[in-house]
């Protein structure tokens, strides 16, 4: 049980904002429309599903996808869980991406099957340190996650996290060399989270058009505009 004087995780914060606003509508536009509700429930049985095949509080999970709704949803659910993610850069070459799996010690790959299917295709025959694929949508290749989850049942979210444990690790754009994995904590993770809600001029009930990538530092601006109980309008 978390003491008083700890720092959230980012899994608390997302939780306790989801658990907020019922069925207000958190997620919109691309991947389809979520209320908070829905949110939840969600998490709860891709969480389910991700267990089932393995997923574990401590591996790590690498995830490529455009920007969509539920793509944010299934990586909360496995940060949730305990598992360390890594975004890989939608624009990245192969040789880039087989870099950042094999330097982060990736076990799980995480695939927008729409978006993504020829690259996630080659990532799951060329990584050999893959243990699990999961895919949004049906593929040639790996597990649909949305479907597992679907067959899971209703599962309520747990937190596996502490405010010590790894939670992300992004790669740098190599403007000086090779690109470097820097790694944050779910402390320091959290408190990037909560300088940003405290530090912008934030509206009364925000509406983010989400037009960036949300795996990089456009997602930034999901979590404070969640629990703020607005909305993010997701662009592929």
């Amino acid at each position: 049980m978390a003491q008083v004087t700890d720092a959230p995780t980012v899994a608390e914060l997302a939780l306790r904002a989801l658990g907020r606003f019922g069925d207000r509508v958190a997620f919109d536009g691309h991947g389809g429309t979520y209320t908070y509700r829905a949110c939840l429930d969600l998490i709860g049985r891709c969480q389910a599903a991700m267990t089932r095949l393995g997923l574990k509080p401590g591996d790590a999970i690498a995830v490529l996808h455009a920007n969509r709704g539920d793509a944010w949803i299934a990586t909360m659910a496995a940060t949730a869980l305990g598992l360390r993610t890594t975004p890989l850069h939608p624009l990245g070459s192969l040789a880039d991406h087989l870099f950042v799996l094999e330097d982060a010690g990736i076990d799980h790959l995480l695939v927008d099957a729409e978006a993504f299917a020829d690259r996630g295709g080659e990532l799951a025959a060329a990584a050999p340190g893959l243990s699990t694929v999961l895919t949004l949508g049906r593929a040639a290749f790996g597990r649909d996650l949305m479907a597992a989850a679907e067959a899971a049942g209703a599962a309520a979210p747990v937190d596996r996290t502490r405010p010590d444990d790894p939670a992300w690790i992004a790669y740098t754009g190599g403007t000086t060399g090779r690109s470097k994995g820097v790694l944050r904590d779910h402390r320091s993770y959290a408190a990037l989270t909560t300088a940003i809600h405290a530090g912008f001029e934030w509206p009364e009930r925000p509406a983010y058009l989400a037009v960036a990538p949300n795996s990089h530092v456009g997602g930034t601006k999901i979590m404070p505009t969640l629990m703020r109980g607005g909305r993010v309008h997701c662009l592929p």
